[in-house]
């Protein structure tokens, strides 16, 4: 049994570690916002033809997306996570096994190619004040 007691607070540390109050200590001191962003739930294409931030679940009822799936039927509808999984980031781990944008997989898109495709979605969908929020924009 000695020899699983530091195994099992270690273990207990990362639990911990993934809980209200030491969760915010680290998300604080480890450089990560405590607030979320709206980038950080920002998704792409493969082709980079269409941008979207919101929940996932919503993707459906998206205008915009389906306005892409309208001008491009050819086209993969994978929408991919911008954010790389950081598994040194031990606080996260709760967040990366229970939330499903972490289910998605994941896309390196350089900052010129994203500036890029957003300008593409400025001009080329209907979305409101040229802007991501297409899902509020009404359906027809």
């Amino acid at each position: 049994m000695k020899k699983y007691k530091p195994f099992l607070y270690l273990l207990l540390f990362i639990i911990l570690s993934n809980l209200l109050p030491l969760n915010v200590f680290f998300r604080i001191f480890g450089g990560d916002s405590i607030v979320r962003g709206t980038n950080e739930s920002l998704y792409v294409t493969k082709d980079l033809k269409y941008l979207y931030g919101g929940y996932l679940k919503d993707t459906l009822q998206n205008y915009c997306y389906r306005q892409y799936r309208a001008m491009y039927p050819l086209s993969n509808p994978t929408l991919y996570r911008l954010q790389p999984i950081e598994p040194w980031k031990f606080w996260r781990w709760g967040e990366y096994l229970l939330k499903e944008k972490w289910r998605q997989p994941y896309r390196y898109v350089s900052h010129r190619e994203l500036e890029e495709a957003d300008l593409f979605f400025i001009k080329t969908y209907d979305s409101p004040s040229a802007t991501l929020g297409c899902e509020t924009y009404p359906s027809y």
